[in-house]
Formats: structure tokens, C-alpha cells, sequence
């Protein structure tokens, strides 16, 4: 975090990140939670404009997955136990379906992915799997 406490998006940190998959739609209230945690959060975002019930077009910062927020290594206990005392009930990534150990994404890889996903940056689209192909 920078000194006015906002996230930056390149982190010059080596800590690897973890992925955490939510089975609720609470995504703004689990990353307050995990951040009040003194966890560093990552939601990727992009700016949607929809039609509000006033008829008018609004322009608002919605995350792009609705179920996924990455989190910053600290220490795996510190992790599982914010996960495990958590009301909304989460999963962290692990490396494989018989493995205890979660999966660290590269602090290179994530910063790369931050990069990609800022919402400032125009000419930028995601794609659906349908329109990948």
C-alpha cells in the first residue's frame, strides 16, 4: 500500500498471491473483512455503464469475476485463520484437489495481471470463453 493506504499496482514486494474463490456474492464485504485483517486485497475491475430505473446511463466500477478476490501472502496461518473465521464462506486455490497447500501465484505474474486489469487503461475489453474462441 502506498502512504494515503491505497493499494499501488505494481508491487515491488516478492510475496506471491493467493486466489480465493467465494460462494456468495459478498465480494465488497469479504475483501472490507479480509482487509481490516491487515490483508492486502486484489479485485480486478472494469467500468460498465447500465441504464439506471431513472432511464439514465450510469457509469460505475464492477468487478469483472464475482466470485474471485486475490489475496497477498503474509503467512498461511494468518490466511487460514481470517478464512476460517470469516462469516461468508470461502475457498483459497490449492495446487491440486488432494493437496493441503494452496497455490502461490508469482508476485511477476500478479503484477502483470494488475497491470491488465487496471480500469484506467482504455481499449481494453474481456472476453468471454465463447468469444475467445
Amino acid at each position: 500500500m502506498n502512504e494515503e493506504g491505497q493499494n499501488t499496482i505494481v508491487d515491488q514486494s516478492a510475496q506471491p498471491w493467493y486466489a480465493i474463490r467465494l460462494f456468495s456474492l459478498r465480494q465488497k464485504e469479504v475483501e472490507e473483512y479480509l482487509t481490516a485483517k491487515n490483508l492486502e486485497t486484489f479485485i480486478p475491475r472494469q467500468w460498465v455503464d447500465y441504464e439506471g430505473r431513472d432511464g439514465k446511463v450510469h457509469h460505475e466500477l464492477r468487478p469483472v469475476v464475482h466470485n474471485l478476490l486475490f489475496v497477498k501472502k503474509t503467512t498461511e496461518n494468518e490466511l487460514k485463520q481470517a478464512v476460517a473465521e470469516c462469516q461468508f464462506k470461502m475457498s483459497v486455490i490449492r495446487k491440486a484437489k488432494d493437496s493441503s497447500d494452496y497455490y502461490e501465484i508469482p508476485s511477476r505474474q500478479m503484477n502483470e495481471f494488475r497491470l491488465m486489469c487496471n480500469p484506467d487503461i482504455e481499449l481494453r475489453q474481456y472476453l468471454s470463453e465463447e468469444e475467445a474462441k
